[in-house]
């Protein structure tokens, strides 16, 4: 199956003997990141140089996942018809992405995502061909997509950039299959790519200057 990110995805539901079908949009990217706000979490600084992770809370999770819902359903018209669960659940699908296979050829990775496959969707592997970064572009990655923001109380947001990824993504892609024609690769899909390029490609760096110290 090659994933339409241009086509209404149709899911149908049963419960209690009664079922109820749901149609949605794709989202678009800025309906994607303004969905990951509500997913930074916090850090605390405690005594003794220690650190306490705060991750958001379930509530403002289902709260962003449910917007993101209703800006996005088609049917039912009324977006408040569709039982919670199941717009949680379609969410989840759509935002569906798990890494598979890295290949390294030359300066170039091939990296599979695996997306969608469950209610009634087929499962997708998308192959996405991105050219190593250069150590400036690796920098400006490590400089831009993540950092920490200071809040009160000594505490310290962990805040991301998709936008930013989607960006360099963009820049170091060489080719990508597993699309249908006219669809546009959504940043959800772009974010884990290009994280696992990074990743992979500091790795085969560190990987080059340990068979050099090793003569």
């Amino acid at each position: 199956m090659e994933v339409n990110t241009t086509a209404p995805f149709a899911f149908t539901f049963g419960k209690n003997g009664a079922s109820q079908k749901v149609v949605v949009n794709w989202p678009t990217d800025d309906q994607w990141v303004t969905r990951a706000k509500a997913g930074r979490s916090l850090m605390k600084n405690l005594p003794g140089g220690k650190t306490q992770s705060l991750p958001p809370s379930e509530e403002a999770l289902d709260k962003a996942d449910l917007a993101l819902f209703r800006s996005i359903v088609v049917e039912p018209a009324d977006p408040e018809a569709t039982d919670e669960e199941y717009a949680l659940r379609i969410v989840e699908i759509l935002d569906r992405g798990q890494i598979g296979e890295v290949t390294e050829a030359g300066d170039v990775f091939e990296i599979e995502l695996r997306v969608l496959g469950t209610m009634g969707i087929p499962p997708a592997t998308t192959k996405h061909t991105l050219r190593k970064p250069t150590f400036r572009e690796e920098r400006k990655w490590q400089n831009r997509y993540s950092g920490l923001v200071s809040h009160q109380g000594n505490r310290f947001e962990i805040r991301t950039d998709p936008s930013f990824a989607g960006e360099m993504y963009d820049l170091l892609k060489t080719s990508v299959s597993g699309y249908t024609e006219g669809s546009v690769i959504p940043i959800n899909h772009k974010v884990p790519v290009v994280s696992r390029l990074m990743a992979a490609a500091r790795a085969a760096e560190e990987t080059e200057v340990e068979d050099e110290n090793s003569f």
